[in-house]
């Protein structure tokens, strides 16, 4: 089923002109979401399009509407199914952020890096 899928994002992909980094990038959001989670075979698509519009979203500079994404599955979903507050989208949002396993400064906790004189 996935290799179904990832070939009709291609042709999703060469239907909007996007670029070769936005499949690339929704292939590895929608391995992680399933890896985390099972999804039923009717809504494998909705989850290749919420891939799809996330990855969109971060690579292209004017990436389609959702609306184009609706139409683009011959409107088996609403619009309301494909914007971010469904099908656990916080959990794709999740796994669509890097994860380089390094501790950024604006996640760290501030510890102090000097004694005062006194503490010596």
């Amino acid at each position: 089923m996935r290799a179904m899928l990832i070939d009709w994002l291609v042709d999703v992909v060469e239907e909007f002109n996007l670029n070769s980094e936005t499949l690339f990038l929704t292939a590895n959001i929608i391995d992680r979401f399933l890896s985390h989670m099972r999804v039923s075979r009717g809504r494998l698509q909705l989850v290749g399009i919420g891939s799809m519009l996330i990855a969109s979203k971060m690579e292209e500079v004017q990436p389609p509407r959702v609306n184009e994404f609706v139409f683009i599955c011959d409107n088996t979903y609403r619009s309301e199914e494909v914007q971010p507050r469904t099908i656990s989208y916080p959990r794709l949002l999740f796994l669509a952020a890097p994860h380089d396993g390094v501790q950024h400064p604006q996640d760290a906790q501030i510890q102090p890096q000097h004694r005062l004189a006194r503490d010596v």
